[in-house]
């Protein structure tokens, strides 16, 4: 009984400072990324808008955009009826858009371009993608490809960030 209050307790601290987390991370400011579009093929280049927008003044070190992949493996076991899932960084590249610098509150809009490489594309089309699916999931294993827009305002305290989805194809 005793341990049962105490991963309450526990469950409910940890909630309580992703809270306070947010709430820090909100009264800061935001970051917005505006990409031209949301689905590109290998070798494009990618353009957009970046938004800082900040309620109080901010001490950074840098801020940075940047284009990310990972590979989301699903591994499914029907004996305990369970899955497990990892994330496999496949790809990461940022660049800078401002270096050390001292923020007002305001509103500060950077443009970007990031160049996304060659010959990123492995999906297997048509019959043979399908088989190949097929036997994943027979074997109890499941992957999933994802690239992101990011950008990230380093400061002190709590670091502003922001994350979006795109398609590369």
């Amino acid at each position: 009984m005793n341990t049962s209050y105490l991963i309450i307790g526990v469950i409910a601290g940890v909630m309580a400072l992703i809270v306070v987390l947010w709430i820090l991370k909100k009264t800061k400011g935001s970051i917005e990324i505006v990409p031209e579009k949301y689905s590109y093929s290998s070798g494009e280049t990618i353009k957009g808008n970046l938004s800082l927008k900040l309620k109080k003044p901010v001490e950074s070190t840098k801020l940075v955009v940047g284009l990310k992949c990972e590979r989301v493996e699903k591994t499914y076991s029907a004996d305990s009826k369970s899955s497990q899932s990892k994330k496999v960084p496949l790809f990461d590249f940022n660049q800078p858009l401002e270096g050390k610098k001292n923020y007002s509150p305001s509103e500060y809009n950077y443009d970007f371009s990031i160049k996304i490489p060659q010959n990123v594309s492995q999906k297997l089309e048509g019959v043979a993608g399908t088989l190949v699916k097929s036997a994943q999931i027979l074997m109890g294993k499941n992957s999933s490809t994802k690239w992101y827009l990011y950008a990230e305002l380093k400061c002190k305290g709590i670091n502003l960030s922001k994350k979006i989805q795109i398609n590369i194809i």
